[in-house]
């Protein structure tokens, strides 16, 4: 049992505490809530697959030479069906969250570098 007193809600505490969540469950319209829907994003591989061009842009890489590479392996491997383009799509995804993290790994190694000096 707790020894903290139960707080009393009043019908004013109750009225306050109600305007005040008012402005704090995020933005409404659409175009607010695709201004800060990547506010969190660290290294996007958990980001959903439909927000990979905003992620791309956002962590500094070319959704558009994402697209070459990924024509360009389809050119290689040449696919064929729905199971070879699911393989496709998942050896292009593969590929380019490598290259992601090995940039990242090198700036962290960088930063150690810099910090130790």
């Amino acid at each position: 049992m707790s020894l903290r007193k139960l707080p009393c809600l009043t019908r004013r505490l109750l009225d306050a505490a109600r305007r005040n969540a008012r402005h704090s469950t995020g933005p409404r319209s659409e175009a607010g809530k695709q201004r800060v829907k990547l506010n969190a994003l660290k290294h996007g591989c958990y980001a959903a697959p439909e927000n990979d061009a905003a992620v791309m842009r956002a962590l500094g890489e070319d959704p558009e030479r994402y697209a070459a590479f990924k024509r360009e392996r389809a050119a290689y491997y040449d696919p064929g069906g729905a199971l070879g383009d699911r393989h496709l799509e998942n050896l292009v995804r593969l590929h380019w969250s490598l290259q992601r993290l090995e940039r990242m790994e090198r700036a962290l190694v960088r930063g150690r570098r810099r910090a130790k000096l």
